[in-house]
């Protein structure tokens, strides 16, 4: 459910002249106004055009959403803007700004698949390597966007193993405080990078069906903190 919120203004103290107010009706806000001037200088001299037509795209037409060509300006913009984990781009598909840049109308992320299409290629993948070599473990690696019930389910339900990024929240943060504080002392008393794992069962409010396998890192760096969150199902040792 979206959230209504009521049109009301804030008035500030006046700086001379001028009148200051506060409104909640601005819509989709981005903080990355540089994307478009980005995608003019791109456009004009070919930059991700040139790079995405060094690879060959082997997938499907049929099954895929984004082109190589928008998947090298996803990466490449991101990095130019300063986001050069891949979790960012969690956040970034939010920016209506970022989905101007990629040249995408559908700034929600609305306009996919259908749901009975996903999960095929992976369970037609799985197949072709178990006919092929039936004893070989299979370990699927992927960002927080594949952290999802459906899909750790099916893998939990058909003996795969799942090593997967997981989006920060305030639970999670919650969690690693006390290593998160110990990291940041290291840091304070030794001046190079400081890192403490830990590891623990963790459930989400409402989007898994149970308790999974959680590991996280808790890191402080010269530019502050660095953490990350993975859930996985691989056994301990």
């Amino acid at each position: 459910m979206k959230t209504e919120c009521a049109p009301v203004q804030i008035g500030f103290t006046r700086p001379g002249r001028r009148t200051v107010r506060g409104a909640f009706d601005g819509g989709h806000i981005s903080l990355d106004g540089g994307a478009v001037l980005l995608r003019e200088v791109d456009a004009r001299l070919g930059i991700t055009q040139k790079l995405a037509a060094c690879f060959t795209d082997h997938r499907d037409p049929g099954l895929i959403e984004h082109d190589v060509t928008a998947l090298v300006r996803q990466r490449v913009y991101g990095l130019a803007l300063g986001y050069e984990d891949l979790n960012d781009h969690d956040d970034l598909k939010r920016d209506p700004l970022s989905a101007v840049a990629l040249d995408k109308s559908d700034v929600q992320g609305e306009a996919r698949h259908r749901e009975a299409d996903r999960g095929k290629v992976l369970a037609s993948l799985v197949q072709r390597i178990r006919a092929r070599w039936p004893h070989t473990r299979i370990i699927l690696r992927g960002d927080s966007g594949f952290a999802r019930d459906a899909l750790m389910d099916w893998c939990e339900s058909h003996g795969i193993y799942y090593l997967l990024g997981l989006a920060q929240n305030k639970r999670l943060l919650q969690r690693i405080g006390k290593e998160f504080g110990d990291a940041h002392l290291r840091h304070l008393v030794t001046a190079v990078a400081a890192r403490v794992f830990t590891a623990f069962d963790y459930r989400t409010q409402e989007s898994w069906s149970r308790a999974r396998h959680v590991i996280a890192k808790a890191e402080h760096l010269r530019k502050g903190a660095n953490l990350r969150f993975i859930v996985t199902n691989l056994p301990d040792g």
